[in-house]
Parts: C-alpha cells; sequence; structure tokens
C-alpha cells in the first residue's frame, strides 16, 4: 500500500470503519505470490457501499492529497455489474479507483466480475481468494455474464484477457475446458 498512500495503517483504519475491501490486480498481485515477479499493479481500485464512496474520496483528497478527480457514472437500476459510480483519484504516478457499489455491500460489484481470477478481495483485517486452485495455477474462468450466446465475449474483455495473458494467466469458459 505504500506506493499508494503515505499512512497505510489509517488507510486499513478507514477500510475497517466502512467495510471497504480492495479488489482487482492489487489484489490479485498480492495473492497470488508465484506471479508478484512477471508484472506490478499500476493502480488499487477500492470498493466501498453506496453510503461510505464521498467519505472515502473526501479521505484521500484531503489526507492523501489525491486529485485530478474524475468519474464515471451508472445509473442505478440499470448498472450492469452492481456499481453505480467511479471515481479515479492520482497524484504523481499513483492512481486509485473508488468503486460505488449499488447496494450497502462493497462485494456486490465483485460478484459480476469478468473472470475468476480477479474476484478477490483484501479487507483490512483479511483477505478472500474466491477461486484459490484455478487462480494459484494461473487460469481464469471467463463470467457467463460476459459472454455472448456463452461463446463470445466483447472488445473490452477481451483487451483485459490479453493484459492477464500477458501476466502469465490462461483463460477458459469451462472449468473443463
Amino acid at each position: 500500500l505504500e506506493k499508494f498512500v503515505s499512512d497505510p495503517p489509517a488507510l486499513r483504519s478507514m477500510m475497517r470503519a466502512m467495510g471497504a475491501v480492495i479488489s482487482g490486480s492489487f489484489a490479485l498481485h498480492f495473492l497470488d505470490r508465484d506471479r508478484q515477479l512477471q508484472w506490478c499493479a499500476r493502480d488499487l481500485d477500492i470498493y466501498v457501499g453506496a453510503e461510505y464512496g464521498c467519505r472515502l474520496v473526501y479521505y484521500l483528497m484531503y489526507v492523501e492529497h489525491y486529485g485530478n478527480l474524475r468519474h464515471k457514472n451508472r445509473e442505478y437500476p440499470h448498472s450492469f455489474g452492481g456499481f453505480r459510480t467511479i471515481v479515479t483519484l492520482s497524484r504523481h504516478d499513483s492512481s486509485i479507483d473508488i468503486v460505488f457499489s449499488t447496494s450497502s455491500s462493497p462485494l456486490l460489484p465483485i460478484a459480476h466480475f469478468w473472470g475468476s481470477h480477479v474476484v478477490n478481495y483484501i479487507a483490512a483485517d483479511t483477505f478472500c481468494l474466491a477461486y484459490p486452485t484455478f487462480t494459484l495455477e494461473g487460469r481464469g474462468l471467463l463470467h457467463p455474464e460476459r459472454l455472448l450466446q456463452w461463446r463470445h465475449t466483447t472488445t473490452y474483455i477481451l483487451t483485459l484477457i490479453e493484459k492477464y495473458v500477458q501476466r502469465g494467466y490462461d483463460f477458459r469458459i469451462r472449468p473443463t475446458a
């Protein structure tokens, strides 16, 4: 966390108070020790329940001195994937995405991730590796709702797949494929 914040224990305290979790590339990199030397996470993704998102943004802006705020909104209930807003903050060479869930649970968006290898999170005092065997063997299953007619996916998902193939992961649409 030191790459992203000057006071990691304070961030963990904020996460504990809000029930926030870290997921995405950072969590995968932290949890998959066998591939840590092959790549580094470029940003930090923090998932938070809808009611705490603004507090976390203010903390990062006023305590950790992040700026350059950008955001993407999705209107509820049309939010695909369980998130309403993503706020991106940056400073120097660090970037943090705050993902506002559509519910009070920060885990809701994680359940909709495009691949099983990133369905992981780090909380203030614990972690979850949802598919340990697949993930630690460098395999990912594509989420069925991200496939078209159970065979094809979007160009955006293809770019994500390529990013993780370069990081040493292999992808399937079925566990036995």
